[in-house]
Order: C-alpha cells, then structure tokens, then sequence
C-alpha cells in the first residue's frame, strides 16, 4: 500500500542546527516553530530572540533606578537606600532618627554621607523646605514643544502629539512631534492567545506584545513603503486570537490610500512566507481614514475655524473675520484670532 503524507514520518526540524532558532526549537507534525526564554522577544524574521528593555518599557517595577541586563534587569538604589526584600522597592540603609519626610508612601528619609535626608521616589522631587516630595510636571520638562501633547499624571505623565503629528524620539531621548498622514489599522494576531492582561495599556503583557507588534508592522510597512513610512502606534488589543488596532503614519506628501496600504500590508506578510514573530491573518487587515472632524478633541482646529477632513488627515480654516496666528510649524488654523477694525476719529 503506498503511503500517505498522513502514513509519513515527521522530520524533527528542531534536530538540526536548533531549526535556526535563537534559543528554542518546538517541533510539532509536519512544521516547528522558534521561542524564547523569558525576557526576549522573537524578531521579526521570526528566529531570532531580542532582548526586552524593561527599564525603557517601564515594566520593571523598580522604585528607583533600573539597569537592563539580557533577558533580565536590575534594581539599584541611590546612595543611602538599599533593595529591600522585594528587589524592586528602597529603605533605608540607616535609619534616620530625628527627621521627617512625608509623603509616606513616597518620601524616604536616610543617612547619606553623614546627613539625614530626605529622598523621592521616581516622578517626585524635594519642595523648598527639603523634607516634603512633590510632584514633578515633566511636561515642563522633558515633554514640552511645538505641536506636543502632555499630560501630568501624579509621579508620572503621557507624552503624544497633537493630531496630524507623530512622535518621534531621538536617540538622546528628546521627542519631537513631525507632521504626519494618519490611518488607522486592525489585524489579527493567530499566534497568541488573548489574556485579559491585555485590555490594560499600563499592564507589562500589553507594553511588553505592543513593542513587538509595532516592530514586527514596522518591517512589514517598511519593506513595501520605504521612506514614505514614518511608523505604527499600537492602540489595543482584542479578543479573536488577538486582534490589535493600531495607527500607521505617513510622511505628509505621501500618495498612500486606505485601499493601498491594506494592500501593501498584505503582500508584505506573503512575501515573508508567514515565519515571522506573528502569524497574521491577511483576510483580517482592514485600514480605515481616520475623520479627525468628528470631534473636536480629534483635531488641533481653533474654536474659530472650521475642520475639513482629508483622506490621512484635515485642514482647519479660520472664520472670516479671524487671522490665522498659528505658530510655525503647527497645522494652519490652530489659532485663530479677532480683526479688529480701526475707524478714523
């Protein structure tokens, strides 16, 4: 009786060479697949394992200060505090006897260099009086200029662009908001298992799958798109295996459609024969032209001008009987000011 593809042996391609993984092999009939260990990611050629930066994810935990290692990271503490048992959180080395730092949970007091003083967790610092911690409004500081968006949050923030922007970050750390076309994107994710961890954009899981969902859409779009591509923003993700909305952004002379990056998505996955980090459905991809009109809070138009939507992204017009006096380098139209008309006596 001759034999069937049911009736043949399956290779082992895990036995040779590891299958060209960079740490684990899982064979399984007819096919295998490359995974890691904990603390690395699978690259975007679906083989390779990168190391995940929890220091710059903020997903680390630490109090204080935090060192990435491979495949792992370390919490320190400044002079005068030492990890406690938890290895995330500092007390003090030396207990101080006479001063007091408030708040509680967010003041230390401890010996440094002979001195008691008081010490902030991340996002505060000292007030004048030096025993009580503050708050620190980082959009003063390092999320400020022109067409950015900040939000201070007690001990921390949320950096972004106003609409029609995107934020880039240089290598020193500085952002900066460049004029972009925006669309916004969905596809599904037949790799993974949705966890409800995943509906929490400040969890670990989500932080730790969105940086490597937005390199893994990066490579695809930029293969297809080169330098018209600025890059993808992850926006949530969903149960059905996983489905993740994102946002893709264009260089503004860009000619890109709807229709056409859909499409340019599609064929980037089949020309990747399907082995990167994620098992995409191409049916699944639906891009979409976001209406920044819709709403106000959507776009950066002036109360008195009026919004029109284009395809990836909108132009504001000021009333008749207003100036634009929109800063250099925002979006025509952001501000809008009275004419005032002058009657000789």
């Amino acid at each position: 009786m001759a034999s069937t593809d049911t009736d043949s042996p399956d290779i082992d391609e895990c036995s040779t060479s590891n299958g060209g993984c960079g740490q684990v092999c899982q064979n399984s009939p007819g096919t295998f697949s490359c995974a890691c260990n904990q603390g690395y990611t699978l690259g975007a050629d679906g083989k390779t394992c990168n190391d995940i930066d929890e220091c710059a994810l903020n997903t680390d935990g630490c109090e204080h200060l935090c060192t990435n290692t491979n495949g792992s990271f370390v919490c320190s503490c400044p002079e005068g505090l030492k990890l406690d048992n938890s290895g995330t959180n500092c007390v003090a080395a030396d207990a101080c006897l006479s001063l007091s730092c408030s708040p509680a949970n967010i003041a230390t007091c401890a010996v440094v260099s002979g001195a008691e003083t008081c010490m902030c967790a991340a996002g505060y610092e000292l007030g004048s009086n030096a025993t009580v911690c503050q708050d620190i409004n980082e959009c003063n500081t390092v999320c400020n200029g022109t067409n950015i968006a900040c939000t201070n949050m007690e001990g921390s923030h949320t950096c972004g662009c106003v609409a029609g922007f995107y934020l880039e970050t240089a290598g020193d750390g500085t952002v900066s908001c460049v004029a972009t076309k925006s669309f916004s994107g969905s596809i599904k994710i037949t790799s993974r298992t949705y966890t409800a961890d995943l509906a929490d954009m400040t969890s670990a899981a989500f932080k730790t799958l969105a940086a490597s969902v937005k390199t893994t859409l990066d490579d695809l779009y930029t293969s297809k798109l080169g330098d018209a591509f600025k890059g993808t923003e992850i926006t949530g993700f969903s149960n059905g295996s996983i489905v993740t909305d994102y946002n893709v952004n264009l260089a503004p002379s860009s000619n890109e459609t709807a229709n056409s990056l859909s499409t340019a998505l599609s064929d980037a996955i089949q020309d990747s024969g399907g082995s990167g980090a994620f098992s995409f459905d191409p049916s699944s991809i639906s891009v979409s032209d976001v209406d920044e009109c819709a709403s106000a809070g959507a776009n950066s138009c002036h109360m008195q001008a009026t919004c029109d939507n284009t395809e990836g992204s909108y132009t504001c017009t000021c009333l008749t009987g207003y100036t634009d006096s929109s800063p250099a380098g925002t979006k025509s139209g952001s501000i809008c000011e009275a004419q005032w008309t002058v009657f000789a006596p």
